[in-house]
């Protein structure tokens, strides 16, 4: 179950990076970023071809949910199963019949081998500089060390057993070292903190030879693993939503 692959992760294979110096630039660790991010992407397409994980798609290669069909209706009991998520269908904040739904994602597994395919996914772009400056004095008041999601990517999944899947295949992964797991998903965290939204989030850091080679090894990213109608509320209004949220609370 996912709640034992947690106590694994947060034991065994957890591990506090213990550096002599710690990075205090910010360009530093922007840079490193930079070389981090190709590695990363590489680890979560290993881990969703394993795991029937998802990716999102670039908004013009999104295609249309035809009405009637039984993945119309399936689609929209989600959404309106969602606090929140019925809103963001809409440009006014109520339900509009006609709306239509759409294919956000592709499984992985489908197109691994088609790079036509692949040049559609929406991978996450690392932090601007003024979006972690911004962080670094909001939260973090100057400690650059504890900038830990410049680099970053999200997995996407259709039921929590695949879910799952993928974080035990990271927790086995022996190039990659797991600092912290943080389950949203857990009954008992309060869903308020982030405006109803919720995910596995963990921080890793790369220890494949190409990492070490680069001296990239010592870069702590962070990996998303969300069920289907959650991600939906990080897309388009829903994430602009949560945004001012964010900055509502000085995050």
């Amino acid at each position: 179950t996912m709640r034992v692959l947690l106590k694994g992760g947060e034991g065994g294979r957890g591990e506090q990076l213990d550096l002599v110096v710690s990075v205090t630039s910010l360009d530093q660790l922007m840079t490193q970023a930079r070389g981090t991010d190709p590695l990363l992407k590489k680890k979560v397409q290993q881990w969703a071809g394993v795991s029937a994980g998802y990716f999102a798609l670039n908004r013009m290669f999104w295609t249309r949910i035809e009405e009637g069909g039984d993945v119309s209706r399936t689609a929209m009991q989600r959404a309106l199963s969602q606090r929140g998520v019925a809103a963001f269908l809409s440009r006014k904040g109520t339900v509009q019949q006609g709306e239509p739904l759409f294919n956000k994602y592709v499984r992985w597994d489908t197109i691994a081998d088609d790079q036509e395919q692949v040049q559609r996914i929406k991978w996450a772009k690392i932090k601007t500089p003024s979006r972690a400056m911004e962080k670094l004095m909001r939260v973090y008041q100057g400690n650059v060390s504890r900038l830990v999601d410049l680099t970053r990517q999200s997995i996407v999944f259709e039921g929590i057993g695949d879910l799952v899947k993928c974080l035990e295949a990271i927790l086995l992964d022996p190039e990659v070292v797991v600092l912290r797991i943080k389950n949203r998903l857990d009954k008992s965290y309060d869903s308020s903190l982030s405006a109803g939204y919720r995910d596995v989030a963990l921080n890793v850091r790369i220890v494949s030879e190409e990492a070490i080679e680069l001296a990239l090894d010592t870069h702590v990213c962070e990996v998303q693993l969300i069920l289907k109608h959650y991600a939906e509320m990080k897309s388009d209004e829903g994430h602009k939503r949560y945004v001012e949220f964010r900055n509502a609370r000085a995050e």
